[in-house]
Parts: C-alpha cells; sequence; structure tokens
C-alpha cells in the first residue's frame, strides 16, 4: 500500500497535491509517468519505423550495416 511517510518519488520529485495521483491505491509520481509516457511514444514510432523499413526490405542494421 505504498509509504504514506515518503516525500519524494524514486526520482526526487516532491510529492505535492499538484504532482501526485492515486492509481490502485499507489501514489505516483505526474512527473515521472509524463516523461515514462514520453519515452514510450519515442519507442514506439521508432520501432514502427524499423518494421515498415524491414518489410520493404530497405532497413540496416545500425551495427552491422547490413540489411535485415
Amino acid at each position: 500500500m505504498g509509504h504514506p511517510s515518503q516525500t519524494h518519488c524514486v526520482n526526487g520529485h516532491e510529492f505535492t497535491s499538484d504532482n501526485t495521483y492515486v492509481d490502485r491505491g499507489c501514489r505516483r509520481c505526474r512527473a515521472c509517468t509524463l516523461m515514462s509516457n514520453k519515452l514510450w511514444e519515442v519507442y514506439k514510432r521508432e520501432s514502427s519505423k524499423q518494421s515498415r523499413l524491414r518489410r520493404a526490405g530497405v532497413y540496416r542494421d545500425p551495427e552491422t550495416g547490413r540489411r535485415t
């Protein structure tokens, strides 16, 4: 059920009423959630781009330079 005495998230953001929401009984840091969501969007965009290039036969592996 979380740590009610904890005042900051693991990344150092303060648990304030503006920066905190409760998800399934646990406090969540809004700043960390936003960062995580942005990273996920970039990951999905890049992996989608790589998938399209692979299907088209033009994707090159960044390490080897060979087409995959």
